[in-house]
């Protein structure tokens, strides 16, 4: 794999850490809530909540006017601030996993988007609709609120920043919360010139894969294109080692509601000649327990509930021969093997007759498997149980410049929106030009825009040359 990555240390935007509820009044789960309606329920009762941030306007049209009003009336007001040096900042997530404490540790930073020796890999397609809403709120905010889910494997560099991150979360966090579900957030400022300096050196060569955010990270790439501002030229990203015992897949599982696609009858014609399918009741069980019974095998198994939730059908699939011929041939092999790819070609696509456009809009996507189930009881439709993507599968269809259907992978928990916060356009009286050399030392290392943004220098500035 070519290319080698940088991250960059920025002058965050963050909320001031003695708003009224501290962190945890301000932090939220932005990215797990559906639509503006549960956004609005969620923050209802939390008036400095970044969530607002991410609210659609209520008249037609996607826009984000006053989510851009309550952004600058918050900047004017000083609820936000903006770092007085560009810093790292080092971010713990402490949560339960099915009964087991984890916590994932990663880095917030900039990575450029267009410097050449820089590779930052995706390995799940993305949906137009979703991309064109997080341009929109990109245009109307001038600033990048949630940050793009980066993995790097350490092993593949003679680089790694787990000794100083093991130092730097050995003192107190400068922001700490426990939110409503019990997870506890831990933030640390990282703006010592030397500290700084020995991050970039151990991220330098580090490869980046999108674990999460490839919506937000597509749609940064469109930003640049238009605006062509330095400013513009990197994303937001949490950086995390893959091999952090914090890092943690689910699966994804389907629910197809189309009312053109529910006839099972019709489906299962075809599906015989690729799949051994075994039918059961599916008594009282509920998702998680029907999940346990597709077992780990190698080869692609699913899942389906139908008939009201009355029948559980297990798909797995008869032979490499009876597939391979049939899954796109711009997939990877790495990628074929995957139990989604078999499943949206052959079930989804073949099968229900479900094309890529219209699936965003046919079929629901849900981590709970217990709420496929209850889906398919009280809606009816046809419900499909997937069993999760191994670590090292994304880690492969990455490394194969390839890509996975969208919606494979469930990179758990969701970085929470509000942490710290990349603001395009800094004003200049925020601004200092006056650098000492330690800190001029520590990003001598970027390219020219990268360092001219870290310094604060103004937009006139760069625009002008001078």
């Amino acid at each position: 794999m070519g290319g080698s990555g940088a991250l960059l240390p920025f002058r965050g935007l963050r909320f001031r850490p003695d708003q009224p509820g501290g962190l945890a009044g301000t932090i939220g789960p932005a990215a797990d809530l559906d639509s503006s309606a549960e956004a609005r329920a969620f923050a209802r009762n939390r008036p400095h909540s970044a969530v607002w941030l991410e609210v659609e306007d209520e008249a037609e049209g996607l826009h984000f006017g006053a989510a851009r009003s309550l952004l600058d009336a918050w900047r004017d007001e000083h609820t936000l601030f903006i770092e007085d040096a560009p810093a790292y900042y080092v971010y713990e997530h402490e949560f339960d996993d099915q009964g087991v404490r984890r916590i994932r540790r990663g880095i917030f930073g900039l990575v450029p988007l267009d410097a050449p020796d820089v590779c930052v890999l995706p390995h799940e397609e993305t949906w137009e609709e979703n991309r064109r809403r997080r341009l929109q709120l990109l245009r109307d905010l001038d600033a990048s609120i949630s940050p793009v889910f980066l993995i790097y494997d350490p092993s593949e560099t003679d680089t790694s920043p787990r000794r100083l991150l093991d130092e730097i979360t050995h003192d107190e966090p400068d922001a700490r919360a426990t939110d409503d579900v019990g997870d506890v957030h831990r933030l640390w400022v990282v703006a010592d010139p030397s500290i700084v300096t020995a991050v970039a050196e151990a991220m330098r060569g580090q490869h980046y894969i999108i674990a999460d955010g490839h919506h937000r990270f597509a749609a940064a790439q469109l930003y640049h294109r238009e605006r062509v501002m330095p400013e513009t030229s990197f994303v937001l990203a949490y950086c995390v080692d893959a091999n952090d015992p914090g890092v943690v897949i689910r699966p994804i599982h389907r629910l197809v509601t189309h009312r053109d696609a529910l006839d099972w009858i019709a489906a299962v014609g075809p599906l015989h000649e690729w799949f051994e399918i075994a039918t059961e009741p599916v008594g009282n069980r509920g998702g998680d327990e029907l999940l346990r019974t597709l077992g780990d095998g190698e080869l692609p198994v699913a899942g389906v509930v139908v008939n009201d939730g009355l029948t559980f059908a297990r798909l797995t699939l008869r032979s490499w021969e009876s597939a391979e011929q049939l899954l796109p041939d711009e997939l990877s092999k790495s990628a074929k093997t995957l139990d989604v790819s078999v499943v949206t070609e052959l079930v989804i696509r073949r099968a229900l007759d479900i094309s890529a456009n219209a699936e965003s809009s046919a079929v629901s996507f849900l981590t709970n498997a217990d709420d496929v189930v209850s889906g398919v009881r009280h809606d009816g439709g046809i419900g499909i149980l997937m069993r999760p993507i191994r670590l090292r599968q994304v880690l492969a269809v990455a490394r194969a410049h390839a890509k996975v259907p969208a919606k494979s992978t469930s990179f758990v928990p969701k970085v929470p929106i509000g942490l710290v916060m990349h603001q395009f356009r800094v004003p200049s009286s925020q601004f200092s030009l006056e650098v000492d050399a330690s800190r001029r030392q520590a990003i001598a290392m970027a390219p020219e825009p990268a360092v001219l943004h870290a310094l604060g220098t103004r937009n006139s500035e760069l625009e002008t040359g001078s």
